[in-house]
């Protein structure tokens, strides 16, 4: 084609290209808006509060149409108001401040008050809107700030969790915009925004648990990282279930609590009047005891905690060839350590002793154990099945076993399956608990994978729990079948996962999270929410994403995919 006419086509192009961009841009096209939306403004660098005077704020109100959560800085510290005044994390209050000081208009939106229902922007007691009200005071109680969020806008993935959110809708007085933040931080619910730490220890030294003052039982360990001992004699026929023991271990390593309970009640309406009361002592000098309350309606437990006196854990004994360098970081180390666990414990002290605490079961059920919960008849092996080659890799986690699962029904009869799973499937028919095989699938990962998920759609929760059981030691084995779990988006399976959440391997727990994500019901969402602050970064995003998928879920009016 000549230059001559090359030029004029390519002007009729560019004229062109320009001419469509200038259509969509004024249909809201361009930028993912819907339908008749017309962008205004796409300054993306104008913020929607420009004078948001971030360090004024003293209160917030978080409103929706079934709640209201109100935080208030009191006494130098954010207090959680609907919740008896209880200490908040400082970390979320921070987090949403700087969101909104930061927040930038993105696609402003020109759009009347009869488009605001649509888009979610209604206050909250207005219409069906499911908006949410940011309010934010200064100390003299006046409005400095103001917000409503929307409806969340989401874009497909083309991944397993489906449409993954982009940005969202918010209204500040009357303009409207969408903003690419979603505002996944902000809770709902008051006990989402109260600070969380509870009574952990590094390593669980000692347990004794009294009724009254009768000793229940005593565990405990001579040296960290050692096996914990059950001091009790052990009847003939019976053996001690050293899995029973991790247990209890691993409930008082990361323990949580639900909620805060009126601090004016009396034992007898919290349920503990007649309270187990349990003395545990760490590695690293923490001291408590707690007082652990009947179960409640909901399935939780009242739980008042003292503290006791804290041990300064000694300096270790360094090699006899240490250069002077390495002991003085070593020392320096160890004295920051001390320092911050003196402050923990001062803080501990007080705080404990003015709130009692609602404590979920399955975070402290193992506390309540009698004797014959730590004994187990004894096994024949006669039938123990080699686990051939499951693929498992050298990285153990010690110590740690599921916590035993309840009686479920039997297998789903001619379940669909490989042949792997088949067989599986087929030895486990009819055997009791004590007698099931254990043999683990092999072949790629994929296909073990498979095989866990075919297990789980038939519905065969105690071979599962069989199979974890035999690999506790192995994290890679456990994701592998946690991510089985979540592949049959079988939410019947849900209680065999959340065990997991409080593994002491991040690759466990983000795998349960996950699951959880694809399975779990609403009773699970805060366990994840809990779990976005989790310490490790990859657990943090499993978490994000598992919460976003479950609000999806949830939002659709699903339980789960399998009734």
């Amino acid at each position: 084609m000549k230059a001559k006419h090359l030029i004029p086509l390519v002007i009729i192009c560019v004229a062109a290209t320009i001419i469509g961009a200038l259509v969509l841009k004024r249909s809201g096209q361009l930028w993912g808006t819907a339908e008749r939306e017309e962008i205004v403004d796409i300054d993306k660098d104008a913020l929607l509060l420009p004078d948001f005077p971030i360090n004024d704020v003293a209160r917030i109100v978080i409103t929706t149409k079934e709640n209201t959560v109100e935080l208030a800085k009191k006494d130098g510290t954010w207090r959680c108001r609907d919740l008896f005044d209880y200490p908040v994390d400082f970390a979320k209050v921070k987090t949403l401040l700087r969101v909104i000081a930061d927040l930038e208009a993105g696609h402003i939106l020109e759009v009347g008050e009869k488009r605001y229902e649509r888009l979610g922007v209604n206050v909250p007691d207005k219409g069906e809107s499911a908006s949410t009200l940011l309010q934010f005071h200064d100390k003299t109680d006046g409005i400095v700030g103001s917000i409503v969020l929307g409806n969340t806008k989401t874009r497909e993935s083309g991944g397993p969790y489906g449409p993954r959110p982009i940005g969202r809708y918010v209204r500040v007085n009357r303009t409207v915009s969408l903003v690419t933040e979603t505002f996944w931080s902000v809770q709902e619910t008051s006990d989402l925004w109260i600070d969380k730490t509870f009574c952990e220890i590094d390593e669980l030294k000692r347990a004794v648990a009294y009724d009254g003052d009768t000793e229940v039982w005593r565990i405990e360990r001579d040296d960290k990282g050692s096996l914990l001992d059950y001091k009790a004699p052990v009847p003939e026929g019976r053996e001690l279930d050293t899995g029973k023991l991790s247990q209890v271990g691993n409930a008082l390593r990361r323990p949580s609590f639900k909620s805060i309970a009126d601090p004016a009640a009396s034992d007898e309406d919290l349920g503990l009047a007649n309270a187990r009361r349990v003395t545990i002592e760490g590695f690293d000098g923490f001291n408590y005891t707690l007082f652990v309350g009947a179960k409640n309606e909901e399935g939780d437990h009242a739980v008042r905690v003292t503290v006791g006196k804290y041990n300064v854990p000694s300096v270790p004994e360094p090699p006899d060839d240490e250069p002077l360098e390495v002991k003085a970081e070593r020392e320096k180390t160890h004295d920051k350590s001390v320092k911050d666990a003196t402050a923990r414990y001062e803080r501990q002290k007080v705080r404990f002793a003015q709130w009692p605490f609602i404590v979920n079961s399955y975070s402290i059920g193992e506390l309540l154990y009698q004797p014959d919960d730590f004994l187990k008849a004894l096994e024949d092996d006669a039938d123990a099945e080699s686990d051939g080659d499951a693929g498992a890799g050298t990285n153990t986690v010690p110590f740690f076993t599921p916590p035993a699962l309840p009686e479920l029904p039997e297998p789903v009869p001619n379940a669909v399956a490989s042949d792997t799973a088949r067989k599986i499937l087929e030895k486990a028919q009819g055997r009791d608990e004590a007698t099931l095989p254990i043999r683990l699938p092999t072949g790629s990962r994929d296909e073990r994978i498979n095989a866990y998920m075919e297990i789980a759609e038939a519905g065969n929760s105690r071979q599962l729990g069989k199979l974890l059981e035999k690999v506790a030691t192995k994290p890679e084995v456990i994701s592998e079948i946690l991510e089985g779990i979540s592949r049959s988006k079988n939410s019947n399976m849900s209680h065999i996962v959340r065990p997991y959440m409080k593994n002491d391997t991040a690759q466990v727990r983000a795998a349960a999270v996950m699951a959880l994500g694809m399975i779990g019901d609403q009773s699970d969402r805060e366990r994840l929410q809990a779990l976005a602050d989790d310490s490790d970064a990859i657990v943090q995003m499993a978490a994000k994403a598992a919460v976003t998928e479950m609000s999806q879920r949830l939002k659709q009016g699903e339980e789960g995919w399998k009734e």
